[in-house]
């Protein structure tokens, strides 16, 4: 996912009743294919990116094709304290991206702005297209639930505020949605201004506990217990290297800003039957 009102990109966010552009914006495919940057995936190893912490599931012994995702979360607080001006962070579900530059993705944003306030919100996204924000209000301790579900010729993204009672659907037609993985995380999005993206800090949420944790692969639906998917634990570690960027030779790629980062986010350990974990901003020490 890919910030913008945070940084002042007036015409990032289209209007709730807005279409989809036809134009892709390149720096989201940057986005979900940094996303994918993972080390040694496995079930004992956290696969380690620089924006993204929680879990994906991918095909274990044959291939998968995920078709559904869902989970539940209490909106965090953000700490806006000195310092973290321009921090954000994101919690969503999605189907694909670990892998490619192909996500579907919808969740709630807890940012700070540059004035130190936070900012609460939900969006939606179809990657590579731009995030869409979606004018439903949003606060800390609400609970959403959001669901995304692949059908023929056409993904529906699904966000419920059970707190506000308010629910919101969008179903996107003509794409080619990935489907090789499903994910439940927290991100350190990145943002583009202009033709330039840079990773922002991740902010202080303290900690995030996904629940009601389901996916649907290959008409099996199932939770992070199922033994017939490879179920892989996602640390986010500022500055970890990310992959080469797939549209390194085109006039269009725009450069990612170095960013030396100090703060993390690790996942904790699964609920036996497969459907909770927590994730929990950690302060990281890096240097440059």
């Amino acid at each position: 996912m890919f910030l913008a009102d945070t940084f002042g990109l007036a015409s990032w966010g289209p209007t709730i009743g807005a279409q989809i552009p036809t134009r892709p914006l390149t720096c989201l495919a940057l986005a979900a294919a940094l996303a994918g940057a993972v080390a040694n995936a496995a079930d004992s190893m956290p696969a380690v990116t620089p924006n993204w912490s929680g879990y994906a599931v991918t095909a274990g012994t044959s291939a998968v094709a995920f078709t559904s995702v869902t989970g539940t979360w209490i909106t965090p607080a953000v700490t806006c304290a000195n310092g973290a001006a321009g921090a954000s962070s994101a919690v969503w579900v999605g189907i694909g991206g670990y892998s490619d530059a192909t996500l579907e993705q919808i969740g709630t944003d807890a940012n700070c702005s540059r004035s130190l306030e936070s900012v609460y919100y939900a969006w939606f996204e179809v990657a590579p297209f731009p995030a869409v924000r979606i004018r439903q209000r949003v606060r800390p301790g609400d609970t959403m639930t959001a669901s995304v579900n692949v059908r023929a010729g056409a993904v529906e993204l699904q966000i419920k505020n059970q707190t506000r009672q308010w629910a919101f659907t969008r179903t996107i037609t003509s794409v080619a949605p990935g489907t090789a993985s499903a994910e439940w995380i927290v991100e350190a999005p990145a943002s583009c201004v202009r033709f330039f993206c840079s990773q922002t800090p991740l902010a202080n949420f303290g900690s995030v506990t996904m629940t009601r944790i389901a996916a649907t692969g290959n008409l099996l639906t199932s939770t992070l217990a199922s033994p017939d998917w490879t179920i892989v634990p996602i640390e986010l570690m500022p500055n970890a290297p990310g992959p080469p960027d797939p549209m390194e030779n085109t006039s269009e790629s725009p450069p990612v800003a170095e960013a030396f980062l100090t703060a993390g986010a690790k996942p904790g350990p699964i609920a036996t039957d497969g459907t909770t974990f927590t994730v929990s901003w950690i302060a990281v020490q890096v240097g440059r």
